[in-house]
């Protein structure tokens, strides 16, 4: 939860267990995605890139970096404070405005590259976390672990690939 609280929520947790043993307690406080992502990378090439998207009753966000040493990709996501197992269209903008990004910016850097960059190089090590907080947002699946909204990846994907262009205009070292 510490991941995706929102950073004025303060949560103590207190456990009484059976008489005579010692009571225990835990306070939580908001970390942030970026958080989540040193969690799941153990070796990242860079500190986490944290963006949100906000728009009328959606916000997204998004943190991301890169582990040589991850085969494919490792990906958390959530939405309304659930975690969303099987991912769901929040998942599919941010990954999809990723790759989006990253593969025009290769064109754009190299533009007579004998080998072009796809999608699937864009995910090859990629350590991501989504959340997504939205009004109305449809969970789909047995255990509700996947977000249905189409929505949602319209409009997140748009604003992630703004959101991207405008961190990387001001990091272009990074993006190198």
């Amino acid at each position: 939860m510490s991941y995706i609280m929102p950073p004025n929520v303060t949560i103590k947790f207190n456990y009484y267990p059976k008489e005579g043993d010692i009571p225990q307690s835990r306070v939580f406080t908001a970390v942030g995605l970026g958080e989540n992502v040193k969690f799941l990378g153990t070796e990242l090439e860079f500190e986490p890139v944290c963006l949100t998207y906000t728009e009328d009753e959606m916000e997204l966000e998004f943190a991301f970096s890169y582990d040589k040493t991850v085969p494919d990709e490792v990906i958390d996501s959530y939405c309304n404070y659930v975690i969303t197992t099987d991912g769901g269209y929040h998942e599919d903008a941010c990954m999809s405005a990723l790759c989006d990004f990253f593969v025009k910016a290769a064109r754009k850097a190299d533009p007579d590259a004998k080998y072009e960059v796809i999608r699937t190089d864009c995910r090859k090590g990629l350590v991501a976390a989504v959340n997504c907080r939205a009004m109305h947002v449809v969970l789909e699946g047995q255990h509700k672990s996947k977000v249905g909204s189409k929505e949602i990846a319209d409009t997140g994907k748009s604003g992630i690939l703004n959101a991207l262009t405008e961190y990387f205009s001001s990091n272009n070292q990074l993006l190198n």
